[in-house]
């Protein structure tokens, strides 16, 4: 997953008081790309970890829009993870990058 592009995204939203970019999992990445969250002021970027999955119906009700990150793979040009079912399934606006 490409999180840089949020933490980027992030950035440019930093002064919208209403936006918030709530990341769950977990990862090689996840301690450099909170320090690099950390060296770009980023209070809107919220690393969550890992939650158990029957808290997702419940999390994933709560936000505004949920993003997934496909690689670019030929797995992913006919098929789709379940976050994303999920995603859709709460009712939540669904983007796929």
């Amino acid at each position: 997953n490409d999180i840089d592009t949020i933490l980027r995204a992030a950035e440019r939203l930093k002064d919208e008081d209403k936006i918030r970019f709530v990341l769950f999992g977990d990862g090689k990445e996840r301690s450099r790309l909170e320090s690099e969250a950390e060296r770009m002021k980023l209070s809107n970027a919220i690393f969550a970890g890992v939650r158990p999955k029957k808290d997702m119906p419940r999390v994933v009700a709560s936000a505004d829009v949920c993003l997934a990150i496909l690689q670019d793979i030929p797995m992913f040009r006919t098929t789709y993870p379940n976050k994303v079912f999920d995603y859709m399934a709460a009712g939540r606006g669904t983007v796929l990058v």
